[in-house]
């Protein structure tokens, strides 16, 4: 029986590393060990698998010295900031294996500078992983594609010999640098040739061992279910929509500013500039969707406007639009996946979907009026990046199954 330690963060990171975590439970030939760190420990043990606390790592440390650099810190159980969906000892827990990791490469006064200085940010425990590997070995291991925990468990591994793949989920524009370096994963699977070509641009298969898989990512395997394009089609209905409507579908960012920071357009000016233009247009709607992490109040919106309701699942509303606008949202990916048109709002080049064919660029949304004059003859993305493989899980699994025999 091999054994493969799976582990990840929540949000997307999760999402598509769940539909291999459920296939390979049910592979009578595989050992399967679930390491979730922060909010992914709730949707797995929401989808019925059993986990390992992020706990099980503590009896890696100096006890006296973790609790030590804990109290100087100011991480205890009465200060420390924890999610809804994370426990209390769980946080303290992946503070402890951080602080410590930090204290055992530069000492104790150092750590704990840097941790006031960049928090969380400065984690990367590569000593407590190798020694808890060293002590639980696997076979392989396989985590999305982020930085911290995810990173640090893939040089622990590389460092000890133990086969690792990486599964990314989008472009890699900040990762690359990591990925590429020599002490990490030897394997990867990415969504498409833009980002294979990235990597190897990056130096990734500069040795003969390290390989890109184009595979997809299973994330986004759900929006081909048949039963989400009934959905949608139930979603037109409920908004009152007839033959011949057009729905623009936009969905926010999570914040005023992207992690490059970059201001992102002000969700009354997105608003004011669609009634502009259902007001040039007589059969066109549009529908907001809000990011589940966005805490600003909702917009007012004109007559033909709708704001998606916490129960439309987002696979509908796709199904449900005609076109798609987007700023930086992984939205757009997936919209140009099951071949609506996209358009790209602000940096034409983060996301890369204008450079990977999967968006056209707008300069403004009053822009839109060109192509939504003659919206009948608008082509849907003819790009080959965006020929969807059959099952990105199958696809991935594939490669975790060549690696394992």
């Amino acid at each position: 029986m091999k054994r493969v330690l799976l582990a990840c963060y929540g949000g997307g990171h999760v999402q598509s590393l769940l539909p291999l975590a459920k296939r390979l439970t049910q592979n009578v030939d595989v050992q399967l060990q679930i390491l979730p760190f922060t909010t992914a420990r709730q949707s797995f043990v929401a989808a019925g698998l059993s986990v390992l606390p992020y706990s099980t790592m503590l009896c890696c440390l100096d006890q006296e010295r973790s609790e030590r650099l804990l109290s100087l810190a100011g991480v205890t159980a009465h200060a420390v900031a924890t999610h809804a969906d994370v426990p209390l000892e769980e946080t303290l827990a992946y503070h402890a294996v951080g602080l410590h990791d930090l204290a055992v490469q530069h000492g104790d006064a150092k750590a704990l500078d840097l941790f006031a200085q960049h928090g969380r940010a400065v984690f990367c425990p590569v000593v407590t992983f190798k020694a808890w590997l060293a002590a639980n070995p696997v076979d392989l291991v396989v985590t999305s594609s982020s930085p911290r925990s995810e990173l640090a468990l893939q040089r622990a591994a590389r460092q000890l010999g133990i086969a690792g793949l990486a599964v990314s989920d989008l472009f890699l524009q900040r990762e690359s640098a990591y990925i590429c370096d020599p002490g990490y994963a030897p394997a990867v699977t990415v969504i498409n040739d833009y980002v294979a070509d990235v990597l190897r641009a990056g130096g990734f298969e500069s040795e003969s061992h390290r390989a890109i898989h184009i595979t997809g990512n299973p994330a986004f395997d759900r929006l081909f279910e048949p039963a989400l394009r009934f959905e949608g089609q139930a979603l037109r209905a409920r908004l009152g929509l007839v033959d011949g409507d057009v729905l623009v579908s936009y969905y926010a960012p999570p914040a005023a500013q992207s992690l490059l920071g970059e201001s992102f357009l002000p969700l009354h000016d997105v608003v004011n500039a669609l009634d502009r233009l259902t007001d040039q247009f007589p059969g066109l709607h549009y529908l907001i969707r809000l990011h589940p992490n966005d805490s600003r109040p909702a917009p007012r919106l004109g007559p033909r406007g709708v704001l998606s309701a916490p129960s439309d699942s987002l696979e509908a509303c796709l199904w449900s639009s005609n076109l798609v606008v987007v700023e930086n949202s992984t939205v757009g990916f997936q919209a140009g996946l099951i071949g609506l048109p996209v358009f790209k709002l602000g940096n034409p080049d983060y996301p890369p979907f204008v450079a990977c064919g999967i968006a056209r660029y707008l300069g403004c949304l009053e822009d839109l009026a060109v192509y939504l004059s003659d919206f009948a003859a608008l082509p849907a993305p003819a790009d080959p990046y965006l020929e969807h493989v059959p099952s990105a899980t199958d696809a991935v699994l594939s490669v975790i199954h060549r690696m394992l025999t």
